[in-house]
């Protein structure tokens, strides 16, 4: 169990209310440089395109109080739109060239799409960029707290009963946006709202959160950067990101197991039984998980420090 923090925070889904304490805590973890956190093994694509010509694109991670519950906000994407049709998103959009900034054209973005100004809306800090799922877009992260109103000063964010905000009175954009709705944070750590699933083509499984509706859930690129936000708000790693880890070490080891069982059938042929062969096939596994053997380069390094202390 990890110390308390000065914030008596020591998890997401500890926060009940979006306090000034509250705030700093979230503001200081999104300050941490990536040394200070974890290594989850997020994979560093390579774009399609030169470095001049990626597509900038911002988007904004809303905190909010609905129903007096600590929420993320979130748009379902109009059924009429050519791509991404019905989806799961924040709000936010590429950054065009009169956007000062890239936060700019984040807020820019919320309020053409749901309607929420800019002058309601406090940046608290920066997640790392993703890439878009062609590989030609560099996505930026946002997160910001949405009040109901623009805040008197800058530590005045009242009480939470004060601060919900209420759905049905936000603007829309009906062209582009569905509908918005919230999911409060303690959603993402109920098991039973999600499934793992791989991120594109990768060897990276992040969990796809359930929502409201039966048939509609946060996947994808939305996804990734919910796992980010979790990972940096809790410090360490919920229960929820070690799972996912867990799995995906699993899941490499089944792939590496597959390959060398493939290559003791080409070396072997028929004439070695299949009990011989999995004889041959747990020793090959033991002396990859202590480091020795023909396949002890193949295995990962963490897969091989994982599955030697379970030998």
């Amino acid at each position: 169990m990890s110390a308390p923090r000065p914030w008596g925070i020591n998890s997401t889904a500890d926060i009940q209310r979006f306090d000034q304490a509250t705030l700093d805590f979230i503001r200081h973890q999104l300050s941490l440089p990536p040394s200070k956190l974890p290594d989850l093994g997020i994979p560093q694509h390579k774009y399609k395109v030169p470095e001049d010509r990626i597509v900038e694109a911002a988007v904004l991670v809303p905190l909010c109080i609905v129903d007096n519950k600590p929420s993320l906000l979130f748009e379902e994407r109009s059924r009429n739109l050519n791509r991404h049709c019905g989806e799961v998103c924040f709000p936010g959009g590429k950054v065009d060239p009169e956007d000062t900034s890239l936060i700019a054209a984040a807020l820019r973005e919320t309020e053409e799409e749901v309607g929420i100004p800019a002058s309601t809306v406090s940046v608290l800090g920066q997640l790392p960029p993703v890439p878009g799922a062609a590989l030609t877009m560099r996505v930026h992260p946002f997160v910001a707290l949405v009040h109901t109103s623009p805040p008197t000063r800058a530590d005045d964010y009242g009480h939470p009963e004060e601060q919900s905000l209420e759905l049905s009175k936000l603007r829309c954009n009906h062209s582009e946006v569905h509908r918005a709705f919230a999911l409060p944070l303690t959603h993402f750590y109920d098991k039973s709202k999600q499934r793992l699933m791989r991120f594109r083509d990768t060897s990276l499984m992040i969990p796809a959160f359930a929502t409201d509706k039966p048939d509609l859930e946060v996947w994808g690129l939305t996804a990734l950067i919910i796992r980010q936000l979790l990972l940096r708000l809790d410090h360490h790693e919920p229960k929820t990101i070690k799972r996912v880890c867990r799995a995906k070490i699993e899941w490499e080891y089944q792939g590496w197991k597959a390959r060398c069982e493939a290559q003791i059938n080409r070396e072997e042929g028929s004439r070695i039984s299949p009990e011989a062969r999995r004889r041959r096939m747990r020793m090959e596994q033991s002396g990859a998980a202590a480091g020795d053997g023909p396949w002890a380069d193949g295995i990962p390094e963490r897969v091989r420090t994982i599955r030697g202390r379970e030998a």
